[in-house]
C-alpha cells in the first residue's frame, strides 16, 4: 500500500477472502486488516492532494480499447514489449498453453480458484470503478494483479507436461528480458548524458528539447523551463531522439545559423548562433524542435 495506492485492489480481495473462509481466525484477521486499513487511510490526505492537482487527469484522455490493449501486452511482455515479433508470438503462444493446463489442473483446488478469483477482481474492480465515473484503470496501477494470476498460472507445474511448458515459458520470458536489454531503442534516454554534451552556457542559450526532457534538461543543466512568454538569448541548442522524424513546418528564428550538428547519449544535438541577442516568444522558439512531438524550452545562463 506504501508503495502503491492501487495495491488496494488486491489487497481488500485478499482481506475479504481470509474473513469469508477463515471464520475460525476472524478476530485476528481483522485486527490485521484494522492495521492495513490505517496505513490505507493515512494515505488518503495525500492522494486527494494529489488528485485535486489533476496528477491523474491524463488517464481518461486516453481511449479505454488501448488502455486494455497495452494492459494485456504488459502483462504478458512486460513493461518496454518485445523488440521481436517471432518471440512475442512464442511467448503468447507458451503462455496459452500453460493458461489452459493451469486452468485444467487448478479447477478442482480451492487454492487455485482463490488465486484466480483475487486476480480477477483486482483487474475488474478499476473497470467497476470507471463504470461509475472513478477512472484508474491504466496498466501500472493494475500491475498487482500479475502476482495472484502468476500463481494461479503455476498450478500448471502439477503436472509433467504443465511443467515442462512453465520451463519453456520462464525461458520465453528470459530470451524476452534480454533482448530488450539489449536494444539500445528501449532504454530510458540518457538525458544527463545530452545535458553533458549541451555543457554550461557562456551567454543565455534556450534549450529546445522534447516534452518529456523538460524536467530532466532543466535539472541536469541548471536551467529554468519556459512555459510562456518570451527571452533574450543569443543560441539555441535543438536536442531531438536520434531517428525521430523531421516536423512539417519547422523553422529555426531568424538570425540563428548552424555552428554544429553532433549525435550525443541516443540524441540528436544542434547548436544555433546569432550575432547579436535576440527576443523570441516560446511559440517561436519551439518551431526550431527535432521531432514531430511537443517541444519544451528551457533557459539556461551563464
Amino acid at each position: 500500500m506504501l508503495t502503491h495506492y492501487f495495491a488496494v485492489f488486491v489487497v481488500a480481495p485478499e482481506l475479504a477472502a481470509l474473513v469469508w473462509l477463515a471464520p475460525e481466525r476472524r478476530r485476528a484477521v481483522l485486527g490485521a486488516g484494522a492495521a492495513v486499513a490505517a496505513i490505507g487511510v493515512a494515505l488518503v490526505p495525500l492522494a486527494v492532494h494529489q488528485a485535486d492537482r489533476g496528477h491523474d487527469g491524463w488517464i481518461a484522455q486516453i481511449p479505454l480499447g488501448t488502455r486494455l490493449s497495452d494492459t494485456a501486452k504488459q502483462f504478458v511482455l512486460g513493461y518496454s514489449g518485445s523488440p521481436s515479433r517471432a518471440l512475442s508470438a512464442v511467448t503468447a503462444v507458451v503462455l496459452a498453453a500453460v493458461a489452459a493446463l493451469a486452468v485444467w489442473q487448478g479447477r478442482s483446488q480451492r487454492g487455485w480458484r482463490l488465486a484466480a478469483g483475487i486476480g480477477a477482481l483486482a483487474l475488474a474492480t478499476p473497470l467497476v470503478a470507471k463504470a461509475v465515473g472513478v477512472d484508474y484503470l491504466y496498466p501500472r496501477n493494475m500491475v498487482g494483479a500479475w502476482v495472484p494470476l502468476a500463481v494461479a498460472l503455476a498450478a500448471a507445474a502439477w503436472s509433467r507436461m504443465g511443467a515442462l511448458a512453465l520451463g519453456g515459458l520462464c525461458a520465453a520470458l528470459l530470451a524476452l528480458t534480454i533482448a530488450v536489454d539489449l536494444d539500445a531503442k528501449l532504454q530510458r534516454s540518457d538525458w544527463r548524458g545530452a545535458a553533458a554534451a549541451i555543457g554550461p552556457a557562456s551567454e543565455p542559450r534556450a534549450i529546445v528539447t522534447p516534452a518529456v526532457g523538460d524536467d530532466p534538461i532543466a535539472y541536469y543543466t541548471g536551467g529554468v523551463k519556459l512555459p510562456h512568454g518570451a527571452v533574450t538569448v543569443s543560441e539555441i541548442d535543438a536536442l531531438g531522439f536520434s531517428g525521430a522524424r523531421r516536423p512539417a513546418g519547422r523553422q529555426v528564428p531568424q538570425g540563428f545559423r548552424p555552428v554544429s550538428r553532433r549525435r550525443v547519449a541516443g540524441f540528436i544535438l544542434v547548436r544555433y548562433r546569432s550575432a547579436l541577442p535576440r527576443r523570441l516568444g516560446r511559440p517561436e522558439l519551439a518551431l526550431a524542435r527535432l521531432g514531430t512531438g511537443h517541444a519544451a524550452v528551457v533557459v539556461q545562463r551563464p
